[in-house]
């Protein structure tokens, strides 16, 4: 007579205790990948902010109230000088940190008193 031999297997409850898992870990790594994401964008943009201040020292230090472009590694850095509402002694700068595909950064404006 032939003897059966029973195999040990798992639930209905087990598998789906270890699905919820699975879902679980990757949900995790998920979210961890969106923050790493966005972290680097945020590591450009202080790039960009710290350049700019840069440049801003430069100009008045200089006194340098003219349009220019500065070209770093990574960055190109637009300066725009107009009058601030039709006086001559005040100006507007602007600055635009642009990538090298040309996508804006971070703008910064500021008023200044030339004398």
């Amino acid at each position: 007579m032939l003897k059966l031999k029973l195999l040990k297997g798992s639930t209905i409850i087990e598998v789906i205790v270890a699905m919820m898992l699975i879902m679980l870990c990757y949900g995790i790594i998920t979210v961890i990948f969106l923050n790493i994401k966005k972290t680097g964008n945020n590591r450009l943009k202080l790039n960009a902010y710290l350049l700019i201040e840069h440049v801003i020292q430069e100009t008045n230090k200089e006194k340098s109230f003219f349009d220019e472009d500065y070209e770093y590694d990574n960055l190109i850095i637009y300066k725009t000088v107009s009058k601030y509402q039709k006086s001559e002694d005040l100006k507007e700068i602007c600055f635009e940190a642009n990538n090298k595909d040309g996508n804006i950064i971070i703008e910064k404006k500021y008023i200044v008193l030339v004398k």
